[in-house]
């Protein structure tokens, strides 16, 4: 399990250009589930993070691997709170590393540019599946909207998903 927050109260920011729940080499190789939760500290249905601001700024993250497989199923989870932002794009799969099962991605607050189901040049051997819910419109205690500029179920620029993928 990765969960990335920023838990030092002495750094401003919790930044990373790339952030993946899997391995990174072409030879890693991940055997069973992964999660990825990318999430305010100290949140609380959403909440504001910390009282000292605290919030992930990521350019893109990867549920999966750089290059590496993964044999089982990826869950992605972003929650960030108004303030935090991932700029690039967030997969539930890998960059170019496969994944032999499912992807699940849930959105609930924060920004984010791109959101793919799938990986960006990377085969999933079974289903995509996105949920992504306005955290502040469902009526949660303290919770801040969802912003999603583009929202696709699929991979990015090659790959193919095997299973079926719902519509919901």
């Amino acid at each position: 399990n990765m969960h990335i927050y920023d838990e030092a109260a002495n750094i401003e920011r919790n930044n990373a250009m790339n952030v993946y729940g899997a391995g990174f080499g072409k030879e890693t190789h991940s055997m069973g589930d992964v999660y990825l939760s990318i999430k305010a500290i100290n949140q609380t249905a959403g909440g504001d993070g910390d009282m000292n601001g605290h919030f992930p700024y990521i350019f893109n993250a990867f549920g999966g691997s750089n290059m590496g497989e993964v044999d089982g199923n990826v869950n992605v989870y972003y929650a960030v709170g108004k303030q935090g932002t991932l700029l690039g794009s967030l997969y539930g799969g890998g960059y170019k590393g496969d994944i032999h099962g499912n992807t699940f991605v849930e959105l609930a607050e924060g920004f984010v540019n791109n959101v793919y189901g799938g990986s960006r040049q990377a085969n999933i051997g079974g289903a995509s599946h996105v949920w992504a819910y306005d955290g502040k419109a469902r009526g949660i205690e303290n919770a801040n909207h969802l912003i999603i500029c583009n929202l696709y179920g699929g991979n990015d620029i090659a790959g193919t998903i095997s299973g079926k993928m719902p519509v919901t």
